[in-house]
């Protein structure tokens, strides 16, 4: 949200021994919606405003990947979307990524978006084991994207600290792997400093490799409000306890 809260993770993910040339290089992300790519404000209190997007990614220079974390409801202009979404920082290049969490995007918009933007890197999050999806039939439809992913983000909980599901989500790694080996999986589902290190090592014991991504988000903040979906704040200390640990078994 801030530039102090970018150099404090940055500043941890250095400490953690994570940098733009290890093995696991860091990565931060910046959540856009429809509504505040179109100056709209929001109580969840993880969007920033969209208009500091450039300050806030020049920060971040290229000490971290910047990601824009897009989502919109009206999927019948994604590509549109994205394109004014990436305008004033791709050809900048303050970013070169971005993560698309919305439920099943056209594949043509995804195409469109990859011709319009040739260097970009797509991330798409699936949350399969939440729709009760059969793993094969999840990897069948990811497929159909082609090349138009380079990531594949499986994550049951869309930021709302929901545990990763270690069965299914390494069952759907290794069909995706099967039909795409080109995408990377990152893993994603409520971890945090107390549980990185047990869910690492399941996930490890099942796909018998290191070569994938991790991302954590809503056990990392404070909850500062009422129920209220983003009614929070980034915690540094947790987020210290998050990378250190998972770096005991990324290393």
């Amino acid at each position: 949200m801030t530039i102090d809260e970018i150099n404090a993770v940055i500043e941890e993910f250095t400490n953690a021994g994570y940098t733009p040339d290890s093995g696991h290089a860091p990565a931060i992300g910046f959540l856009v919606s429809e509504k505040t790519l179109h100056g709209g404000s929001t109580p969840n209190l993880r969007f920033p405003a969209f208009n500091n997007l450039p300050a806030l990614m020049r920060a971040v220079g290229k000490r971290a990947t910047p990601v824009i974390h897009y989502n919109s409801r009206n999927l019948d202009t994604l590509s549109e979307q994205v394109k004014q979404a990436l305008d004033a920082v791709y050809e900048a290049d303050l970013c070169r990524m971005v993560q698309l969490n919305t439920r099943w995007p056209d594949t043509s918009h995804v195409k469109r978006i990859k011709e319009q933007f040739q260097q970009l890197k797509i991330i798409l999050q699936v949350s399969c084991r939440a729709d009760q999806t059969p793993a094969k039939e999840a990897a069948d439809r990811i497929a159909l994207y082609g090349d138009g992913l380079d990531h594949i983000l499986i994550d049951p909980s869309r930021g709302r600290g929901e545990d990763l599901d270690v069965a299914y989500s390494t069952a759907l790694y290794s069909e995706i792997r099967s039909r795409m080996p080109q995408y990377s999986t990152v893993f994603a589902g409520g971890l945090n400093g107390e549980n990185v290190e047990d869910v690492l090592t399941r996930v490890i014991n099942e796909i018998h490799t290191t070569e994938f991504s991790i991302d954590a988000e809503g056990k990392l903040r404070d909850t500062v409000g009422n129920d209220f979906f983003g009614q929070d704040t980034l915690n540094i200390n947790k987020v210290r306890a998050y990378l250190q640990s998972a770096a005991k078994i990324l290393k």
